[in-house]
């Protein structure tokens, strides 16, 4: 009778160890998916922040001479210039354009 149980548990150790080893590539192939999960929010986080980084670099400079320009003073030479309003957009969009330029072809923007 108890031949019957050793064939039985020997079975049983076999189908364990078996159920073991597919256990342990199972979570072997769920950390790999981990791993590539999170990579891929890394990226993409990346280049969220990369592309703030190019904004904030182009319009700081832009934010600082509205800044400077919207100053209360009289002895401003700009003030009195004929069309000066329009001479500084032109210069703040060329300023913009040029830095875009710039991180386009320094391969920033892509």
């Amino acid at each position: 009778d108890f031949s019957n149980c050793r064939g039985v548990l020997s079975v049983l150790l076999a189908m364990s160890a078996s159920n073991e080893r597919l256990s342990s590539r199972v979570d072997k192939h769920l950390n790999e998916l981990r791993e590539r999960v999170m990579t891929h929010r890394e990226d993409t986080l990346n280049q969220r922040l990369g592309l703030l980084t190019l904004l904030s670099a182009i319009f700081m400079p832009l934010t600082l001479l509205t800044g400077i320009w919207g100053m209360n003073f009289e002895d401003m030479p700009e003030l009195g210039m004929h069309d000066a309003y329009q001479y500084s957009l032109v210069g703040m969009l060329v300023l913009a354009v040029c830095m875009v330029y710039s991180f386009h072809r320094g391969g920033w923007m892509e």
